[in-house]
């Protein structure tokens, strides 16, 4: 179920010089997980720019987090993703792969 956050009066600071942009600060948290090798949580979370006068979406970003623990080992190759250079497998490096934990994208 989605949750929708209005109104979160972005501060105008000295590096965005008048223009239509601001500074908003997001705390998340994330339920306790228990500590095994194959437990994480995915989260989706969208922030949407809308106009002011007809509330009409004109921009956005998407993110997806991912929650671990330290033993988790999303590739099932006994390696635990914290010290496994290709956590998916798909022979991409994580410090090149845009989508470190999902088989299917890169």
């Amino acid at each position: 179920m989605p949750h929708i956050i209005r109104n979160l009066n972005a501060v105008v600071t000295s590096n965005n010089q008048g223009l239509n942009e601001g500074e908003v600060k997001l705390l998340f948290k994330a339920d306790p997980m228990a500590i095994t090798d194959n437990t994480r949580g995915i989260y989706q979370l969208d922030v949407m720019q809308l106009d002011d006068n007809a509330n009409q979406a004109n921009g956005g970003i998407a993110y997806e987090i991912i929650t671990r623990t330290h033993l988790t080992d999303s590739d099932n190759d006994t390696i635990p993703d914290i010290q496994d250079l290709d956590d998916d497998n798909d022979q991409q490096p994580d410090t090149s792969d845009n989508f470190p934990l999902d088989v299917l994208r890169q």
